[in-house]
């Protein structure tokens, strides 16, 4: 019997080696039918995906901190004191809102000032 040297079937590369066919995946017909199922799930996941992104959804966490939030959080790290050093730390900043310090540095360099650039550093 001769046969292709690969052909695809079902979502599944199969070739011929000295031993006969062989899917991709070691475990002959079971190899073959994990990898379908693979690949539908992988399928319907991705249709899922698009479908939650038609209704207006994306995925991932929500922002710790709100728009209100952020604003006060940068007028707080800009304030400064009689000494002109900066009234309030990071940290500080930080267990006023219920949060950690890399949450409020993300924040304060994505808000960009009016005029300023997101270096995400003092001037």
């Amino acid at each position: 019997m001769s046969c292709p040297r690969c052909f695809r079937s079902a979502g599944s590369t199969w070739w011929c080696s000295i031993r006969g066919w062989t899917p991709r995946r070691r475990g002959g017909i079971l190899g073959a039918i994990s990898e379908f199922e693979h690949a539908l799930l992988s399928e319907r996941t991705a249709e899922g995906l698009a479908a939650a992104r038609a209704r207006g959804r994306t995925g991932g966490q929500k922002p710790k901190l709100g728009p209100r939030q952020v604003a006060l959080a940068r007028a707080m790290y800009e304030e400064t004191g009689d000494d002109g050093k900066r009234r309030y730390t990071v940290a500080q900043i930080a267990a006023e809102f219920g949060v950690t310090r890399p949450t409020i540095y993300r924040h304060l360099s994505a808000a960009v000032p009016a005029g300023g650039a997101a270096t995400g550093r003092a001037e």
